[in-house]
């Protein structure tokens, strides 16, 4: 058995990447040591002021960004 503290996100796109035949139900999550709230600002001239304006204006067809540090973290947003 190995103990190991990894970041949640390499175990999944960065996982597959390494084609190191390991896949993400080969590991048991004991702890999480860090928690973490993905925040989300905008210009105030948008005039959202809360997620739900955001949803309405997606679902109008507005093109919504996320600027994330990664592109992984960009699709879970």
């Amino acid at each position: 058995m190995v103990i190991g503290m990894v970041v949640t996100e390499s175990l999944g796109y960065k996982l597959r990447a390494a084609d190191a035949g390991l896949t993400p139900d080969m590991f048991t999550p004991i702890a999480t040591t860090a928690g973490f709230q993905m925040g989300i600002v905008a210009p105030a001239g948008k005039g959202w002021t809360t997620f739900m304006d955001v949803v309405e204006a997606a679902t109008s067809g507005d093109d919504i960004r996320f600027g994330t540090t990664s592109p992984e973290l960009s699709d879970l947003a």
